[in-house]
C-alpha cells in the first residue's frame, strides 16, 4: 500500500466520522438549538465531504473554508473558551480537508506531469 492510499482512506474515514459525529448531534439535540446559519455551514462541510470523494482537490478546500466558518460561528457565538469552540468545531473538518486537498493537488501534478512526458 502506497502513503497515498492509506493517506486518502485516513482522510475518507476521519471525515465520515466528523460528519457522522454532528448529524446524529444535530438529529438528537433537535433543530431549535440550532440557528439556521450554522446548520448551513454544516450542511456545507458535509457536502465537501462528499464531494472529495470524486474530486479530492477541490472537496478539500470546501471542506477547510467549512471547518474555518464553523469554528469562527463558534469563536463569535461565545462560551467560556471560545478557542475551545472554535478547535472542537473546526479541526474535525480541517485536518481531512487539508489531506484531501494535498491528496488531490498531488494527484493533479502527477497526472500534468503525465501529459508533458508524451
Amino acid at each position: 500500500m502506497t502513503t497515498n492510499v492509506i493517506l486518502n482512506w485516513t482522510a475518507r474515514i476521519s471525515g465520515a466520522l466528523a460528519t457522522l459525529f454532528y448529524a446524529y448531534w444535530v438529529y438528537k439535540s433537535g433543530e431549535t438549538l440550532w440557528s439556521t446559519s450554522f446548520l448551513v455551514v454544516l450542511g456545507f462541510g458535509f457536502a465537501g465531504y462528499v464531494f472529495a470523494w470524486f474530486r479530492e482537490k477541490e472537496g478539500g478546500i470546501v471542506m477547510v473554508i467549512a471547518g474555518m466558518l464553523l469554528g469562527m460561528y463558534m469563536f463569535y457565538s461565545g462560551g467560556l473558551n471560545p478557542v475551545a469552540l472554535f478547535l472542537t468545531y473546526s479541526i474535525p473538518f480541517l485536518i481531512p480537508g487539508f489531506v484531501f486537498w494535498w491528496l488531490g493537488g498531488k494527484n493533479s501534478e502527477s497526472n500534468n506531469n503525465d501529459l508533458t512526458e508524451t
